[in-house]
């Protein structure tokens, strides 16, 4: 499965991939943060 197939981006936040994957919002944070590190991903926040 692939989020950003369409548009080549993804607007899930972090409850979408806890609830996704059964994890914590701890692990879903410490596994963004790797992904940036890494240059895997790209974050750009929202606020409303």
């Amino acid at each position: 499965m692939t989020l950003s197939k369409k548009e080549g981006y993804c607007w899930a936040i972090n409850e979408y991939f806890k609830k996704l994957f059964d994890v914590s919002k701890q692990t879903i944070s410490k596994s963004i943060s790797s992904l940036l590190k890494f240059d895997y991903v790209v974050l750009e926040k929202e606020n409303k």
